[in-house]
């Protein structure tokens, strides 16, 4: 089944990816020493496909550090992001920042079944006409401020699945012209763009088909759930043609010869009866996949064409061959997939895969900490927009007291946002220093490291009767 699903999917990608008439420039990968500002709403300021990103940065490319600040608020839009642009993005002095916003500026609710007639067709031109010049002048700020923009064609809004949550049909397709409003625009001025909304609104479509209430986004129709954001993480990789090989080694065990070798390096061969042994350094790590995004690995081909950790070892007898690492069971292999090439990123026993996870690990320590500044700046930029910075702690406190004393707070989660703020804002400090030292670690455990690699021989093939 999974397989089937894969090549459906693959097919779709081919078609939804294909380049457009005026297509707007491709979007480069990231260099040593970027600090990338990724702008958005709440689809970024609680979401995870930029952390996927940063975790695949982070173990293909160890030696060359990619600084990522989370500039999503929930809630926000073009025009707001606009007012906190200064404070909350620029004076991170970013050299990239990647903008996506739509699902609000949309105006879902001008889609509820109630919403018709000319009045309601109106207020919808009026968004569209307000999001495409808000859009504009944000993108004209960044430039200004000699940043490189990434405008990334929104996530949809799912409103084909058969979900709980009321439904505003419509809001896709109008969502998806502002992705294609973002798509002009970049071709305009030739910026880089990412497209979320056509592949992912294909996928879902083609998996609707066979289950109704398939979805790449959450049941609220708006919030992409883990699989989904993997999926969003792939098309940002892709995009940016990000390499896909973590490494490549081929050993010829009758001679003990290696190459061509890619991205490693082979030494101390020795060879015994049933047995050959090497030691092996990679220069990046295979990428962890979360396992509560791994169904996303059914839909597009994220391990074939960005997590390649490739083994290929010609000249063993024939039969069946125990792989170890630095003594670690991983797997047994006929000669034969060992002669044609094995994918270790596909089994997560590895010393490697393992030191992969641990970045992971650290990494969510720096993501836990970022959400708690987040918090911070949501508060702050919904309570007192337009204050001058930086803002006064008592006054601050007391805007965000009287907001929680007011009748009409009657979001659970804004109220539960306001509520840590006041317990957020005296550790702010503590945060950012939290923030950085598991950046620090995380960079540190993601050094590759030597490991020594085993074949036993422990099966002959059988013989034909």
């Amino acid at each position: 089944m999974r397989a089937s699903l894969f090549r459906v999917s693959a097919l779709i990608l081919t078609v939804a990816l294909a380049p457009a008439a005026g297509s707007a420039a491709p979007s480069a990968a990231f260099s040593p020493g970027d600090r990338w500002a990724v702008l958005g709403d709440s689809i970024t300021h609680s979401g995870a496909y930029h952390r996927e990103v940063e975790l695949f940065y982070l173990t293909r490319l160890p030696s060359a550090p990619l600084d990522v600040i989370n500039c999503g608020i929930a809630g926000d839009t073009a025009s707001g992001a606009i007012r906190r642009l200064d404070w909350d993005c620029l004076a991170a002095r970013p050299t990239v920042v990647s903008v996506m916003f739509g699902m609000n500026d949309v105006g879902r609710q001008l889609y509820a079944p109630d919403q018709t007639g000319p009045a309601a067709e109106t207020a919808r031109e009026s968004r569209a006409a307000s999001f495409e010049k808000s859009l504009r002048e944000l993108t004209r700020r960044l430039r200004d401020a000699g940043a490189r923009v990434i405008l990334i064609q929104p996530s949809p809004f799912d409103d084909t699945a058969q979900l709980e949550k009321s439904n505003l049909p419509g809001c896709g397709p109008a969502l998806a012209n502002y992705a294609e409003k973002i798509r002009t625009l970049a071709a305009e001025l030739g910026l880089a763009t990412v497209d979320f909304s056509g592949p992912m609104t294909a996928l879902n479509r083609a998996q609707q088909a066979r289950d109704p209430r398939f979805t790449l986004i959450g049941p609220d129709r708006v919030h992409p759930g883990k699989p989904g954001h993997l999926v969003m993480a792939y098309l940002f990789l892709q995009a940016q043609s990000a390499p896909g090989l973590v490494s490549s080694i081929t050993l010829d065990a009758a001679t003990g010869r290696a190459g061509p070798l890619e991205n490693a390096a082979v030494s101390a061969f020795a060879a015994t009866r049933g047995s050959v042994s090497f030691t092996a350094i990679e220069g990046a790590l295979p990428f962890p996949v979360d396992p509560e995004a791994a169904s996303a690995l059914d839909l597009v081909p994220f391990t074939a064409s960005l997590n390649r950790q490739l083994l290929r070892v010609t000249g063993l007898a024939p039969g069946l061959h125990h792989l170890a690492i630095d003594g670690q069971p991983v797997a047994d292999f006929p000669a034969t997939d060992l002669a044609a090439g094995i994918n270790l990123a596909n089994h997560p026993n590895t010393p490697q895969y393992r030191q992969a996870l641990a970045v992971r690990a650290t990494l969510a320590r720096k993501w836990d900490a970022t959400a708690k500044l987040r918090t911070l700046a949501y508060g702050e930029h919904t309570s007192w927009p337009d204050a001058p910075r930086p803002l006064d702690p008592a006054a601050m406190s007391a805007k965000i007291q009287s907001r929680l004393n007011a009748s009409g707070t009657a979001n659970s989660w804004v109220t539960a946002q306001l509520k840590l703020y006041l317990d957020y804002k005296p550790r702010q400090s503590e945060f950012a220093a939290l923030a950085a030292a598991a950046l620090a670690e995380a960079r540190s455990l993601a050094i590759p490291r030597p490991h020594r690699y085993t074949l036993i021989r422990i099966a002959a093939p059988r013989e034909k009767s």
